[in-house]
């Protein structure tokens, strides 16, 4: 539609457009087709007037003199006829707005057009790799230590087991049931005449003195001795804080053998310490001696020592006392025999 339009505005319409106005030429319905042109046109407007055609010659010689001569127009009627310029510039300026709308169409649906592949690649070295970590300490070595002192541990309770059921047994092959009274004579038969006397009541037997309770606590002999036969086996005190700022209590747990000679295990949760001990006899005194070591999760244990006296009933009454990293500590405990 606006490319036909520019084309009708390119050229003027026929000569039967033109009309004057006063004394000045007027062109009317510019840009239309010439069928739209006729509906658009006013009746009442005056016309220019049709050029008066030249007489006819009156001879020959006249015609060709005419045919030589140029033809000449009324002056008003050759400045209708001649064709007018092209109104560019009004053109371009009705025809801007539509440029503008066009190019703005276009700018916004550049997105839409499919880009080229960048085909161009650029590579950038990262940050050098992170040093690897450093290796923690091998657990190897402390597990098989640890492995090797409960095998031998396990060794040294299954030794003290079997002296332990032997001892059972030799107890119980010495135990001789109590021998059963003896009858009583019989009592004489009475006379037949005279009544014999009742016969008075046999005196109760002494009851034989009990043995000791068997709680399984430690009971010290009635003297000091050499022979700590007494002490052949395991032992375990009562729950006890090694140390003041301890949250938990732990056990200490003793294996002697019957020359007093023995190890010390002691735990609490998962930690466990272990070391050499030794039983002895200070005058009426037992003292249960132990070394400084190393616990397994690397906390140190400092040594400590039981001393012990004879309570009721020969049972050891033992107190514990020990100078850790806060200063010294102690406890009281009493020894049970492990079965």
């Amino acid at each position: 539609m606006v490319g036909r339009s520019l084309q009708l505005a390119a050229r003027h319409p026929a000569e039967s457009f033109v009309y004057l106005v006063g004394d000045r030429p007027v062109v009317v319905c510019w840009g239309y087709e010439k069928e739209a042109a006729d509906t658009l046109l006013v009746p009442n407007l005056p016309r220019v007037p049709e050029p008066t055609p030249p007489p006819a010659p009156a001879s020959l010689v006249e015609h060709r003199r005419l045919l030589a001569a140029p033809a000449v127009l009324p002056v008003t009627a050759a400045r209708i006829a001649a064709p007018a310029g092209i109104p560019w510039l009004r053109t371009l300026l009705a025809a801007l707005p539509l440029l503008l709308l066009l190019l703005a169409g276009a700018w916004l649906l550049r997105s839409l057009l499919p880009d080229d592949p960048a085909l161009t690649l650029a590579t950038r070295e990262g940050p050098p790799a992170p040093p690897a970590p450093a290796a923690g300490p091998d657990p190897l070595p402390a597990m098989k230590a640890s492995l090797n002192s409960e095998e031998n541990r396990a060794k040294a309770l299954n030794i003290e087991l079997a002296a332990i059921e032997a001892e059972l047994k030799k107890r119980i092959a010495g135990c001789k049931p109590p021998e059963p009274p003896p009858a009583p004579p019989p009592a004489p038969k009475p006379p037949q005449v005279a009544t014999a006397p009742p016969t008075p009541p046999p005196a109760p037997r002494p009851e034989p003195p009990r043995p000791p309770a068997n709680d399984g606590k430690l009971r010290l002999p009635t003297a000091p001795t050499g022979d700590y036969s007494f002490m052949q086996g395991c032992w375990r005190t009562d729950p006890f804080r090694h140390e003041t700022i301890q949250s938990q209590p732990g056990v200490s747990s003793y294996c002697f053998d019957s020359s007093g000679y023995g190890q010390l295990e002691w735990r609490r949760g998962r930690t466990a310490c272990r070391t050499r001990a030794q039983a002895r006899f200070e005058g009426p005194t037992l003292r249960l001696r132990d070394a400084d070591t190393t616990c397994n999760d690397g906390s140190h244990w400092y040594a400590d020592q039981l001393v012990c006296q004879r309570g009721a009933d020969n049972v050891a009454q033992c107190s514990g006392n020990s100078r850790g990293a806060l200063g010294p500590t102690s406890w009281q405990v009493n020894l049970h025999k492990i079965n």
